[in-house]
């Protein structure tokens, strides 16, 4: 106790400096997806789950260390985490609201193999709760029952992602991959999520056939108006409302299955878009469905006035020719085409360049990595 008695005289900052150090488990993860530049956190630190544990043994000691620690212990809840133990945090964020108003950073990706076998990590808390927002929402296309199934048709992925989304309304930042047709972000009401800037969304095939449209994820579009920064990997984009306008949307990330016409789309969605940024996938579902160069400056010119960056990687487009010389080769045929090909490809994106830099766009567009695996830009 009298160690208690010492501490409370220590001044408030230096104990938030000294809290800060265990603060580190959020920080690589999301810079692995999101610019930093348009998150405010402190940078730094190494990933250490151990701090979360002293986090929360630190919540344990007193009201005052519970006071400090506990909102850093649910500031950033991230994907690093086992099935059983993603279950116990719903779980806590179900019986204790006030928690979920805490966390800023959500990470949720592979759940569809983290949703647990074992019956009794089903909670009747987490499954009341899922019955009754699938019952206030009946447009979500979710089951009643896609929490206690071990389906395989992407449901119950999507069920707990829409459950544990609900929970957190206070989000800045959100990483989740859709796992089927029925929406993650089914229990998203319009307007509901105010204050979330970023947001990362993919799919989680299950097949190499498969992916996802931005339909799937249109109620959390609705739900965060003020959303700054989106990145969409493996998510096509077949259609939208004519309504949906994301205005402050000022950074926009794609990466695959994006053609000529989806991309006009998503332009479209975000008209005060400053900065765009595509990468040409080789592993794409769908790899014909993905545009060049020249297809996407004339889109570009054609639907995003304010646009001041645009970043194009078609690296992976220069490792599918080599992958097809290599396959061929032994086939005895003429692969002289190949690089007359290249040599094509890189004048339509020196051109292309060009007519965006006239307009005012800086432009880094490049197809060839070095030997420390940085894009070459021409």
């Amino acid at each position: 106790m009298s160690g208690l008695g010492t501490l409370s005289k220590v001044p408030a900052e230096v104990v938030e400096n000294i809290l800060d150090e265990l603060c580190t488990h959020h920080v690589r993860h999301l810079q692995e997806y999101i610019p930093e530049f348009i998150f405010p956190w402190r940078q730094g630190g190494n990933f250490q789950l151990s701090n979360l544990a002293s986090l929360a043994r630190l919540c344990r000691v007193s009201k005052l260390f519970n006071e400090y620690t506990t909102w850093r212990l649910y500031h950033s809840l991230m994907h690093s985490r086992t099935k059983s133990k993603w279950f116990l945090i719903v779980r806590t964020l179900v019986t204790r609201r006030d928690l979920g108003g805490l966390v800023r950073h959500l990470a949720l990706v592979d759940l569809k193999s983290d949703i647990p076998e074992d019956p009794a990590l089903f909670y009747p808390e987490v499954l009341s709760y899922y019955t009754k927002q699938v019952a206030l929402n009946p447009d979500c296309c979710l089951p009643p029952d896609a929490l206690s199934l071990t389906d395989r048709n992407g449901s119950g992925g999507n069920a707990i992602l829409a459950t544990i989304i609900s929970l957190c309304p206070n989000l800045s930042t959100l990483d989740l991959a859709s796992y089927g047709s029925c929406t993650p972000c089914g229990f998203c009401s319009a307007a509901s999520m105010l204050s979330l800037t970023g947001v990362v969304a993919s799919f989680s095939a299950h097949s190499t056939n498969d992916w996802d449209d931005v339909e799937s994820f249109l109620p959390l579009l609705r739900a965060a108006p003020n959303l700054r920064f989106l990145r969409f990997v493996d998510i096509g984009c077949f259609s939208l409302p004519e309504d949906l306008r994301l205005e402050h949307v000022a950074n926009l990330d794609l990466q695959s299955c994006i053609e000529g016409d989806a991309l006009a789309k998503f332009l479209q969605l975000c008209p005060n878009l400053q900065r765009l940024k595509y990468m040409y996938k080789e592993d794409s579902p769908w790899p014909d469905a993905q545009f060049r160069s020249a297809e996407a400056a004339s889109t570009v010119l054609a639907h995003a006035p304010n646009l001041r960056e645009f970043y194009l990687d078609l690296a992976d487009l220069q490792s599918d020719l080599v992958d097809l010389q290599s396959d061929i080769a032994d086939l005895q045929f003429d692969l002289s085409f190949l690089p007359m090909f290249e040599k094509m490809e890189e004048d339509e994106m020196r051109l292309s360049k060009e007519l965006l830099e006239a307009r005012g766009i800086t432009c880094k567009f490049g197809m060839v990595l070095d030997t420390a695996g940085h894009l070459i830009y021409i």
